[in-house]
């Protein structure tokens, strides 16, 4: 049985989802959710059984949140042709690859070049979308960036891809909540 507040989350997602995208599209973007549901479930539940949860282990489970919102943009522009060319998802657990020290995440640099390199044709035309905030360590272990491990991962994809500029947007409105357990 899945979690209650993880079952609001996967409505939340999947009613969007209807919103925004064909049936087609929300039908795909769900089977993935559920698969993600479904591996989150089988996550907290271990996490009861044992009630710890390492740092690995909410790191995996707080990535997806990003997993999530950026499948479903990407869904969203491919179905709506915005600029035209291809739309690539890429996850960045796949290519970002960090080694923790006492000062927090460490890019390694020439490993997470050669994943960038590989995923992405020098000469894509398209438009990427990129998740923000989670990478893996050099075991391929997903771990998220840490405090404001989303900006850092603009900037990491910046310097990947040879940008001659970054923007990142610091003051954009969002919820806010006085539960201090959300």
């Amino acid at each position: 049985a899945c979690p209650l507040r993880l079952e609001a989350l996967r409505e939340r997602h999947a009613g969007i989802a209807a919103e925004l995208l064909t049936p087609d599209g929300a039908r795909a973007y769900v089977e993935q959710l559920d698969r993600d549901v479904r591996d989150i479930g089988g996550i907290l539940q271990a996490v009861s059984l044992i009630r710890s949860a390492g740092r690995h282990i909410r790191d995996v489970v707080s990535g997806y949140g990003e997993i999530w919102s950026t499948r479903l943009f990407a869904a969203l522009l491919r179905e709506r042709h915005v600029r035209g060319g291809p739309v690539l998802w890429v996850d960045a657990r796949q290519v970002v690859v960090v080694e923790w020290g006492p000062l927090g995440p460490s890019v390694q640099w020439e490993a997470s070049q050669a994943k960038i390199d590989a995923l992405v044709p020098a000469d894509f035309a398209g438009t990427l979308v990129i998740t923000g905030f989670i990478a893996a360590d050099r075991q391929g272990v997903p771990t998220t960036l840490g405090r404001n491990g989303s900006d850092f991962s603009g900037s990491i994809f910046g310097a990947l891809l040879g940008a001659a500029e970054i923007v990142i947007w610091t003051d954009v409105d969002g919820v806010l909540s006085a539960d201090p357990r959300r």
